[in-house]
C-alpha cells in the first residue's frame, strides 16, 4: 500500500501504533500491503510494535506470520 501520511508512516503501521488487532488482519488481508514498508525514520510495523509499552504479542505474530522481517 503506498497511501501514507506526511511521515512516511503507512496506514498498517499506524493501526499498529494504536494496537487495532482487528484493523492489522484487514489490512493484512490485503494483496496491496506492504508488511515491510519503512517510515520516515526507516521502521517497519513489525518494529512499531515491539516498541509499543502495551504487550502486542497479537499483532507481533500476525506480522511475521505474512513475512515481516526480522532483523
Amino acid at each position: 500500500m503506498t497511501l501514507c501520511d506526511y511521515e512516511g508512516t503507512s496506514p498498517l503501521s499506524t493501526a499498529v501504533i494504536h494496537g487495532r488487532v482487528k484493523t492489522v488482519r484487514w489490512l493484512l488481508s490485503l494483496d496491496e500491503v506492504d508488511v515491510n514498508h519503512t517510515d520516515g525514520g526507516r521502521h517497519t510495523a513489525l518494529y512499531r510494535a515491539c516498541e509499543q509499552e502495551e504487550g502486542n504479542a497479537d499483532i507481533i505474530l500476525l506480522l511475521i506470520h505474512k513475512g515481516a522481517k526480522i532483523g
